[in-house]
C-alpha cells in the first residue's frame, strides 16, 4: 500500500517499488517460520516496531551522514 500512495503523493522520480517488495518478502518468510501461530503477525510487528527504534535513534544521534547520497 506504501508504494500505491508514494506513486501519486511521492515527490521523487524514482519510486523504491523493488527494494520494498523484497523487504516485504523477507519479513513475511520470517514471520511465518518463527511463529508458533498460523497467520499470527507479533513477528512482524515487532521486527517494525525494531527497524522503526533503530531508524529513531538514528535521527536522534544525527547519523544520517552515514548514507551515501545519490548521484545526480
Amino acid at each position: 500500500m506504501g508504494c500505491i500512495l508514494y506513486c501519486f503523493f511521492g515527490t521523487s522520480k524514482d519510486i523504491t517499488l523493488g527494494p520494498t517488495a523484497i523487504m516485504s518478502l523477507m519479513v513475511a518468510e520470517f514471520a511465518s517460520e518463527k511463529s508458533p501461530i498460523h497467520d499470527d503477525a507479533t513477528y512482524a510487528i515487532i521486527l517494525t516496531l525494531f527497524s522503526g527504534l533503530i531508524q529513531l535513534a538514528m535521527g536522534f544521534l544525527h547519523l544520517g551522514k552515514l548514507l551515501p547520497l545519490p548521484c545526480m
